[in-house]
């Protein structure tokens, strides 16, 4: 019975997992230190790179006109018949009408701001302005947006209380993005 078990989680996270890429880099003997460790996701293509704490696994997949970056669980296994773990995503959409930052997140339905109760905050984030806003869906959440060339990013994560792990998280990554020109390698 355990083998069946086995081989049916097997089968869930290879269906579900089945068009993601896998990042991150850990140093096994600095595992052994308390200080947290840092995963690194870096993507030329995507136009971005960060860290992360190790408890997760970033998967990325291509989306519509973009990216979208999740980080899950390292020990994450697929629910049957129920909804996953809050997490810390970053979504890459193409911006290739020059929208401003808030006309953007404000017409696009993917960006959840038609969730919030319409309020920005300004900051930046990787030396470039951005909005942080919260809004309410399946869990409430935070997004912070922010347009690069012909880009735009929203890094977000759903939370379940004002206090939860996630949103210092999601601070902490936002710390450490650097945005990625794509360079032309037709020369």
């Amino acid at each position: 019975m355990w083998v069946l078990i086995g081989v049916g989680a097997a089968l869930l996270i290879c269906i579900g997992y089945k068009h993601m890429h896998h990042y991150g880099v850990h140093d096994k003997e600095a595992m052994h230190h308390d200080e947290p460790q840092a995963g690194h996701y870096v993507s030329e293509h995507v136009g971005v790179m960060f860290d992360y704490p190790t408890k997760y696994i970033a998967t990325s997949t291509h989306a519509g006109d973009g990216h979208v970056i999740v980080l899950l669980p390292a020990d994450y296994v697929p629910p049957i018949n129920g909804e996953g773990p809050a997490t810390i995503t970053v979504s890459q959409f193409s911006n290739a009408n020059d929208l401003p930052l808030e006309q953007f997140i404000r017409n696009e339905p993917r960006a959840n701001f038609g969730l919030s109760d319409g309020q920005t905050t300004s900051t930046q984030v990787g030396g470039h302005p951005a909005l942080a806003y919260n809004y309410s869906g399946l869990y409430e959440s935070d997004g912070v947006a922010v347009a690069v060339h012909n880009k735009i990013f929203i890094f977000a994560t759903g939370w379940y209380s004002p206090t939860d792990s996630l949103r210092q998280e999601l601070k902490d990554l936002l710390q450490t993005v650097v945005f990625i020109e794509e360079h032309d390698h037709a020369h």
